[in-house]
């Protein structure tokens, strides 16, 4: 919980106080207008996709680092953890101030959250350095039609796998996993893919590369052959319907 001190309180002579009083003032202003993490922590927070729909910020918490104040969107969103990790503390700032400790998770897991005001601290408790994705879902309104949920990691070894695991009136989230080359299927709406491993994707002329941890964005009706690299392919395919 964070310490409050009181005017007066400390003991500080008149003439201190009264310089101290406008550094208050200004902390105060600056705690209300809040911080953008993309700009006070460019080294933990970075947009790698965005288009009318979503937002995408990288974000990479170093271990043991702790990350101070600032704002995200409160757009719900999707969490999607690139690499397994320690535990993680979030100092929340608000109405009311509260700590959530995020437990250590496995890369390839996902939470689907339904959006709410965030304002906190960041502090990884672990040994590991933590690497996840905010997928921002800017076209659905807080509140709108969209459960909390989570997904953990897929057993290993990999498997052959295509399972529909989150799916509402507002969201999609879709796992594909293959041993051998296979496809991305047309669908009526744009989405954004996810590699957990590196692959090929397209074919022939439009082939390239993707490594473990990148996005990008299968236009609607487009289908798209992908084979893994140096092992199965593992994508997670995520649509607004």
């Amino acid at each position: 919980m964070l310490c409050r001190y009181l005017g007066g309180s400390m003991g500080y002579p008149r003439k201190i106080s009264a310089v101290l009083l406008p550094l208050a003032l200004v902390s105060g202003v600056s705690r209300a207008r809040g911080q953008d993490p993309m700009t006070t922590f460019p080294k933990n927070y970075s947009v790698v996709f965005e288009n009318a729909q979503i937002q995408v910020i990288h974000v990479h918490y170093g271990a043991h680092e702790k990350i101070g104040v600032h704002d995200h969107s409160r757009s719900p969103t999707v969490y999607v953890y690139l690499s397994d990790s320690g535990p993680v503390r979030f100092s929340h700032e608000g109405e009311s101030d509260y700590v959530l400790q995020r437990p250590p998770l496995k890369k390839g897991a996902y939470r689907v959250s339904p959006g709410r005001v965030e304002r906190h601290s960041v502090e990884n408790l672990g040994d590991l350095n933590s690497d996840f994705l905010r997928v921002e879902l800017k076209s659905i309104p807080v509140g709108g039609m969209l459960r909390a949920s989570r997904v953990g990691a897929p057993s290993m070894p990999l498997k052959d796998t295509t399972a529909m695991e989150f799916q509402s009136a507002k969201l999609d989230v879709q796992r594909l996993i293959c041993t051998h080359p296979c496809a991305l299927t047309a669908s009526s709406q744009g989405g954004l893919v996810i590699a957990f491993s590196p692959a090929q994707v397209g074919a022939d002329a439009h082939r390239r590369s993707v490594k473990s941890g990148e996005v990008f964005w299968l236009s609607a009706g487009q289908a798209m052959p992908v084979k893994g690299e140096t092992g199965p392919v593992h994508l997670l395919r995520i649509t607004l319907p």
